[in-house]
C-alpha cells in the first residue's frame, strides 16, 4: 500500500508560507507505525507546477492520494484530485486540513473525484479507513470520516478529538526532508537556524467571530511535557534544529505549564530560540511568565489585538479592551521579548473611523512588526455564518471568495469600496514600516542580503495585492 500525502500546489502569490506541514507529519507516523509506505510531498517547498505533480505522481501511482487543504487551495486540490484519477481511477482521494473540516460536506460535493473528507484530527481516522475500505459498512464506524454512501448521498460521522496527546508518536520527521527546506524561514524576522514548527496544544475555547480555531475542539488539550521535550530533543540532536516555532493557538492559556516548560529548557542549557509566529492571546500573559520565556530563549511573541476600537473588538468577541492591550504589550517589552501584532481591517461592522483607530493603535505600540490583514469570511467562522445568513455572501458560492492571501480583498463593508480598503491597507503598511525606529529595529534582525530580497518580496505581495 503506497499512500501520498500532500500539501497541494499553490499559485506563485500563495506560496510563501514553507513550513513542515505537521498535520500529514502526525498522519504519516501514524501510517508507517501499521507498516504501509508513505511519502510527505510538500508541493510549494519543490515549487511544483500541476505538471511537475502529474509527472511526479505517474512516476509513484499511490493507492491513496490525501491532500491538506486551506480554503484558498480548493482551486489546485480539486485539479490533484482530477489528475490522480486520470492516471489511476483505483487511487482512493482524500482531502483534510482547516476547509474540510469546517465545510467536509460542501467539500465533498464540490469535487467529482474526492471520495473522502477528513475533519479536524486524522491520526485515528486515516489508518482506520485504509483498514476497512473493502468493507463500506463499516465506514460508519469511522470517526470524522464524511463519505458517499451507495446512493451518492453525504454521510457525515460523528466527530471525536484525541484526548490524550501523548498517545500520538512525533511526526513522521524522517519524510520531511528538513534540511532542504529553505533557510530563510516565512517570518518578519528569526534568530538562529535551521528551523521547526512544533505544536504542544490543540482545541480553542474562545468564540472569535473570525476565527475557526476551534475545529480541534473547544477544550484545550495540551502534551505532556516530557513528551514535548522529546521532540525537541530528537530535532536538536538528529536534524540540528536551532528555532522551535512553538504554532498553536493556544500556547500560553496553561500558564503553570508553560513556566514549567520553560524551567525544564532552562535546566538542559540549550543554544536555541522560541518564538509563536501564529500568536497567542494577550489576557494569558503575566510578567513572571514571559521573565521565564525569555530566559528559555523566547525572543518575540505575535500577539492578536485585531482591531483600535473597543465596539469592534466587542462584536469580534475578542473579550480584551484597549487598556488590557497597552498593559501586555508594555509588560512583553519590559521582559525584553520583540512584539508583533496582528491587526484586521474591514471587518464587516468598521467604518472608516474604526480603521483609522486600528492604525493609529498599531503606530502607538511599542511594535516591532505589524500585520495588516483584510478581513475574510472563513468558513466555520461565526461571522461567516452571519453574512451568509445577512445575504451578504453566498454559501453555495464561497469558492470565489478564496484565492487570495490576507493582502487581498475578498470581502469589504458596505460603506467602503474595495479599492477604498486596499488603499489603507497599503498606506497603513507604508506608515508602520517607514519609520526610522522601525527600520532600524528590523535591521538588527536582517541576516543576509537573501533575507532582505524575502522581506522585499514579501512586503512587494502585501502592498500590491487587489
Amino acid at each position: 500500500m503506497k499512500i501520498m500525502l500532500a500539501v497541494p500546489v499553490r499559485p506563485k502569490h500563495l506560496d510563501f508560507w514553507v513550513i513542515p506541514p505537521l498535520g500529514i507529519g502526525y498522519i504519516a507516523r501514524a501510517l508507517e507505525r501499521v507498516g504501509y509506505e508513505v511519502e510527505i510531498l510538500n508541493c510549494p517547498k519543490e515549487k511544483f507546477s500541476l505538471l511537475d505533480f502529474e509527472c511526479h505522481f505517474k512516476t509513484q501511482i499511490p493507492d491513496i492520494l490525501g491532500i491538506t487543504m486551506f480554503s484558498h487551495d480548493l482551486q489546485y486540490a480539486g485539479k490533484m484530485f482530477d489528475i490522480a484519477k486520470a492516471h489511476n481511477k483505483s487511487t482512493i482521494t482524500v482531502a483534510g486540513g482547516p476547509h474540510p473540516s469546517c465545510m467536509p460536506k460542501e467539500t465533498l460535493g464540490l469535487f467529482l473525484n474526492l471520495d473522502f473528507v477528513v475533519r479536524g484530527e486524522g491520526e485515528v481516522t486515516v489508518p482506520r479507513l485504509i483498514e476497512v475500505l473493502s468493507l463500506r459498512e463499516k465506514l460508519n464506524d469511522i470517526p470524522n470520516l464524511v463519505w458517499r454512501d451507495e446512493a451518492g448521498n453525504i454521510v457525515v460521522n460523528e466527530q471525536q478529538h484525541i484526548e490524550n496527546l501523548d498517545s500520538l508518536e512525533m511526526p513522521a520527521w524522517n519524510l520531511m526532508g528538513l534540511n532542504s527546506y529553505p533557510k530563510i524561514p516565512p517570518t518578519l524576522l528569526f534568530k538562529k537556524q535551521p528551523f521547526a514548527p512544533i505544536s504542544v496544544t490543540r482545541g480553542c475555547p474562545f468564540s472569535c467571530t473570525f476565527c475557526a480555531a476551534h475545529i480541534h475542539g473547544r477544550k484545550i488539550r495540551s502534551r505532556s511535557i516530557d513528551n514535548v521535550l522529546m521532540e525537541i530533543d530528537l530535532l536538536y540532536r538528529d536534524y540540528g534544529i536551532r528555532e522551535f516555532y512553538i504554532v498553536d493557538d493556544n500556547f500560553t492559556a496553561d500558564k503553570a505549564m508553560v513556566k514549567k516548560f520553560c524551567s525544564e529548557i532552562i535546566n538542559r542549557k540549550y543554544d536555541i530560540a522560541f518564538c509563536n509566529p501564529n500568536g497567542v492571546r494577550l489576557d494569558t500573559l503575566d510578567m513572571e511568565m514571559l521573565t521565564l520565556m525569555k530566559k528559555a530563549g523566547w525572543y518575540y511573541l505575535s500577539v492578536g489585538i485585531e482591531s483600535g476600537s473597543q465596539p469592534v473588538l466587542d462584536h469580534m468577541k475578542k473579550r480584551i479592551n484597549i487598556t488590557l492591550v497597552r498593559e501586555k504589550v508594555s509588560i512583553i517589552r519590559k521582559a525584553g521579548l520583540e512584539v508583533y501584532g496582528f491587526f484586521i481591517v474591514g471587518y464587516p461592522t468598521e467604518t472608516l473611523e474604526d480603521i483609522k483607530k486600528t492604525v493609529n493603535l498599531a503606530l502607538e505600540l511599542d511594535l516591532i512588526g505589524a500585520n495588516f490583514s483584510c478581513f475574510h469570511p472563513l468558513p466555520g467562522t461565526a461571522i461567516f455564518e452571519m453574512l451568509v445568513q445577512n445575504g451578504k455572501i453566498k454559501r453555495e458560492k464561497f469558492t470565489e471568495l478564496f484565492n487570495s492571501t490576507y493582502a487581498d480583498v475578498a470581502y469589504s463593508p458596505d460603506n467602503i469600496p474595495v479599492k477604498t480598503l486596499k488603499s489603507i491597507q497599503r498606506k497603513a503598511i507604508l506608515r508602520f514600516y517607514s519609520r526610522p525606529r522601525i527600520i532600524f529595529k528590523n535591521l538588527m534582525y536582517l541576516k543576509s542580503v537573501a533575507h532582505l530580497r524575502f522581506l522585499i518580496t514579501r512586503a512587494s505581495a502585501y502592498i500590491l495585492g487587489s
